[in-house]
């Protein structure tokens, strides 16, 4: 046990419960207060992932939380990454490098040695910060897991970190949610479990006051606060939450003749990953981003862009989007110029002449495709990943663009130079790819592309990074407001 530091963790009634919002505003607290505050979670299931300076590949609710906490994001911080690959697989993320394609049971069968490394992560963390905040995966009354679980009380175990159950009362019952979680606990569970956090509250909270004496008489154990519903806190959700929810809240159509709106379709894939890329639009008060997921939907809503993401599994997204007929509506309307359509990783290799899989590193081994033929550009998955931060020079005005590679293929173009640098991808006329994740956080290229799409000058980018650093403060100043901030101090022993 690393009970040496303090720490505290903080576990959800399920998924998407607000858990890692709770622990990111947590550490912007305790830095605030001038603690040196780490985060961490043992094992990760994601397909938005991030590059470290060091080369290593690591969740990317963990980069936010280390943001909050003002610290550098390292692979220590989420020693284990898994990224579906199907609904039984995932490729498994072990310290920052590819460890091997698993199926649930494999995986399982491992859990010993990963048990080990994941240990090592914690108390290598734990040395060199004054405090450490957790945050667990799922639920920890899932009792069909609890024997493969490294995550959730085993974790909060080794670290001597109490736990905050966090609930979504937005959905209902999460007061038997609450009580039912501990019904399922054995005794040390409940010995770790420090009270319970209830989130997303519409109303008065002193309405529920009832409800907290019964929990407190009924568990033993005091609520610690309540969280209300903040609609529009602009920062990314829990990592299970796929591309439909985060994106849901966005208006499916605009008027095309809006003058002040630019409307994006981004293409919605099976296997979207680092979705996270588009998040720099939602800043932007005359842009709208559309989901196209059918054909009827991008002839109806006109975008004057459209952008491909990243794909986990790029030949198969391919030819599902072939299959619902987007995918050739794109070209044709790519090839008579009306779009600007822009590939970013996976949606890069789409807009090629040719994709392999000799491997079988994301389809069947010795899969083929053809591509959508915009670029002059051939790809092939190879086993050896591209794990790496890029920084370059923007020709067009010498400002710097910052980003990261993830990815398997290995592209070879014969096209223009995007934005003056090989290595950033290439363009034809209207059609451009690039392999860099966050290409659209530098301002001057978002501000470049939406000036491209007829945005007039001064109507208003901000500072990508601006904006994220102070939606955390704000999301921290309502938790500061709601939750009893020195209990969890004093829980966890600072």
């Amino acid at each position: 046990m690393a009970g040496h530091t303090p720490a505290l963790m903080f576990q959800g009634t399920g998924s998407n419960a607000g858990k890692s919002l709770m622990a990111a505003a947590f550490c912007r607290i305790l830095a605030d207060e001038g603690v040196r505050v780490a985060p961490f979670k043992a094992q990760n299931m994601s397909l938005n992932s991030w590059v470290t300076a060091d080369g290593g590949e690591m969740g990317r609710a963990q980069v936010l939380q280390a943001l909050a906490a003002r610290t550098e994001a390292t692979v220590d911080m989420n020693p284990l990454l898994l990224k579906p690959t199907g609904d039984q697989g995932s490729q498994v993320i072990l310290n920052g490098r590819p460890l091997a394609s698993l199926q649930a049971r494999q995986y399982y069968d491992r859990k010993a040695s990963l048990i080990h490394e994941v240990h090592g992560a914690y108390d290598r963390l734990a040395s060199g910060f004054d405090a450490v905040v957790l945050e667990g995966a799922g639920s920890p009354g899932e009792v069909n897991l609890k024997k493969h679980d490294l995550v959730n009380m085993p974790m909060a175990r080794h670290a001597g970190a109490p736990v905050i159950l966090v609930g979504d009362i937005d959905r209902g019952g999460v007061y038997a949610s609450f009580v039912g979680h501990v019904e399922v606990m054995d005794r040390w569970e409940r010995d770790l479990l420090a009270g319970f956090l209830v989130n997303k509250f519409r109303g008065d909270a002193t309405l529920l006051d009832d409800a907290h004496d019964y929990m407190l008489e009924k568990t033993g154990k005091p609520v610690v606060g309540v969280m209300p519903w903040v609609r529009d806190h602009r920062l990314p959700e829990e990592d299970g939450v796929d591309f439909e929810e985060r994106y849901g809240r966005l208006p499916d159509t605009g008027d095309p003749e809006a003058g002040a709106t630019i409307i994006i379709g981004v293409v919605e894939l099976p296997h979207i990953s680092n979705s996270t890329d588009l998040d720099a639009f939602l800043g932007e008060e005359d842009v709208r981003l559309v989901r196209i997921d059918s054909l009827e939907k991008l002839r109806r809503t006109r975008p004057r862009a459209i952008i491909i993401p990243g794909t986990r599994n790029v030949i198969a997204d391919m030819e599902f989007i072939r299959r619902q007929g987007i995918l050739d509506e794109l070209t044709s309307m790519a090839a008579a110029g009306k779009i600007l359509l822009v590939g970013i990783c996976g949606g890069f290799q789409m807009l090629g002449t040719s994709l392999s899989d000799p491997s079988g590193l994301e389809a069947a081994a010795g899969s083929k495709a053809a591509g959508m033929g915009l670029l002059e550009m051939d790809t092939v998955l190879e086993k050896e990943k591209t794990l790496t931060q890029t920084t370059s020079t923007w020709a067009a005005d010498g400002s710097a663009v910052i980003g990261y590679e993830i990815h398997h293929g290995r592209s070879a173009y014969r096209e223009n130079e995007l934005f003056g640098d090989p290595d950033l991808g290439c363009r034809r006329e209207n059609v451009w790819g690039t392999y860099l994740h966050g290409i659209f956080d530098n301002d001057g290229v978002r501000q470049a592309f939406l000036a491209e799409l007829g945005r007039t000058s001064g109507s208003g980018s901000t500072s990508m990074m601006k904006t994220v650093d102070q939606a955390i403060d704000d999301f921290a100043d309502v938790f500061r407001r709601s939750v009893d901030v020195e209990f969890l101090k004093k829980t966890m022993g600072l």
